[in-house]
């Protein structure tokens, strides 16, 4: 009975792999480890014959046996569960997943020094919670998140020491969660998240020691929780948060030294708690903060501003203080003198008939005081 089932197994995959069609079954163990390049060989011998694992799965290399690639996965599809891609030194690719569409889960990549590329994510589309993309020193692109439409949870791209940028996340449009870009030593810009309209939890940009511009940001209207940009040593200006109208949060913007304007946070009318800009040294222009500062009302009065906490800012001269930001947007405008209504000219007989009808008033009244 065992060679039988065996057998039928083995004919199944031979028959899918000929064919080029999918496995409809599932792997429903609710954890599958595979610690070895032998367990991801052996894959479907062992669990399968399958297309979906229902549970977790966990490509982690623990052994004498070191994980080279992933190509025994090759027939996957999806993951109900989270799977985890990780501290694999050996591990220089992920072309084994490249029929893989959706995780319901967790996607987590981190720990991996030797993986240069995501390109076996391309049929990638969907990732129900958290993608967390973290610690991959000799990652140097997204390239294989192109057809990534949706991250259910949190967006973390953290400490890849070679990563030059996001251009590959074009197809993104939400983060159910939070979105972390923190200390990419290489990254320059955002550009590949110029669909990325909303965000549900909160905005974490951090120590990107080369990001020039948020200028990939250009399509967010609205953050759920807290924007922070922080740490950005050659980040110039605020340009690409054109369209952002709210932070459900607090907003904090600091040491950022090259940061010379917030001009870009001109459409903000809301903050749902502290405003905190401060120690960004070469920032002297605040006026982009006067419209959630309630101008055109000056002095600044906090019950007449869109912000729902204190407001803290002390930068470079020029944006050391509200008042600094409401009186650089521009004074507010002075409301025009109400004009005088004309008083029409009357004729000689008109004056006469006037001085003739005051002077009979002017005798009546003195008749009344008799």
């Amino acid at each position: 009975m065992i060679v039988s089932r065996a057998l039928s197994r083995i004919a199944l995959l031979l028959s899918v792999a000929l064919a080029g069609e999918a496995i409809a079954v599932d792997c429903s163990l609710a954890l599958i480890p595979l610690p070895t390049q032998a367990s991801i060989d052996t894959f479907q011998a062992t669990y399968g014959p399958c297309d979906t694992v229902a549970g977790d799965l966990i490509v982690e290399d623990v052994s004498s046996d070191p994980i080279t690639n992933l190509d025994g996965l090759a027939g996957l599809t999806s993951v109900t569960g989270s799977l985890y891609i990780s501290n694999s030194p050996q591990l220089g690719n992920l072309d084994g997943l490249a029929a893989l569409t959706s995780v319901t889960g967790g996607l987590y990549i981190y720990g991996n020094p030797q993986l240069g590329n995501l390109n076996g994510l391309a049929a990638l589309t969907n990732v129900g919670a958290t993608l967390q993309i973290y610690d991959n020193n000799a990652l140097s692109s997204l390239g294989g998140l192109s057809a990534l439409t949706s991250v259910g949870g949190t967006l973390d791209i953290e400490l890849n020491d070679q990563l030059a940028g996001v251009d590959a996340l074009t197809a993104l449009t939400s983060v159910g969660a939070d979105l972390i870009i923190f200390e990419n030593d290489q990254v320059a810009n955002l550009a590949g998240l110029s669909a990325l309209s909303s965000v549900g939890g909160e905005i974490t940009i951090y120590g990107n020691g080369l990001l020039a511009d948020v200028n990939g940001l250009a399509a967010l209207t609205s953050v759920g929780t807290n924007l922070s940009i922080s740490v950005n040593a050659q980040l110039a200006n605020l340009d690409g948060l054109a369209a952002l109208s709210s932070v459900g949060g607090y907003l904090d913007i600091s040491l950022n030294d090259q940061l010379v304007n917030l001009d870009g946070l001109s459409a903000l009318t809301s903050v749902g708690a502290s405003l905190d800009v401060y120690d960004n040294f070469g920032l002297s222009d605040c006026a982009g903060l006067a419209p959630v500062l309630g101008w055109p009302t000056l002095p600044h009065d906090e019950t007449a501003d869109g912000v729902a906490g204190s407001v803290f800012i002390e930068n470079a001269a020029g944006a050391q203080s509200p008042d600094d930001c409401l009186e650089a947007y521009g004074i507010p405008p002075v409301p025009p003198p109400v004009p005088a209504v004309p008083v029409p000219a009357l004729p000689p007989w008109g004056l006469a008939l006037l001085a003739g009808v005051l002077g009979i008033c002017g005798l009546r009244r003195l008749q009344g005081v008799r």
